[in-house]
């Protein structure tokens, strides 16, 4: 079936890939699947998609130092 396919795209992906890009790239590659489908299947072989990281802003350091007008 497709268990293989979906392993390889996984790996392909870094991780990367959930659900929905998961069952797009799977019907590319010619394979008539749900998005449900997918799912369960990924359950199954345990494959977890990455998330991304928050976003974190730069926090202020030291002041800078400003020289005396002369």
């Amino acid at each position: 079936m497709f268990h293989a396919a979906a392993k390889h795209i996984h790996a392909e992906m870094n991780a990367t890939y959930f659900r929905r890009r998961m069952c797009m790239e799977l019907r590319e590659q010619s394979f008539n699947v749900g998005r449900y489908r997918v799912r369960q299947v990924m359950r199954t072989l345990m494959l977890v998609a990455k998330r991304p990281g928050c976003h974190c802003y730069p926090r202020g350091g030291k002041p800078a130092v400003v020289a005396a007008n002369l």
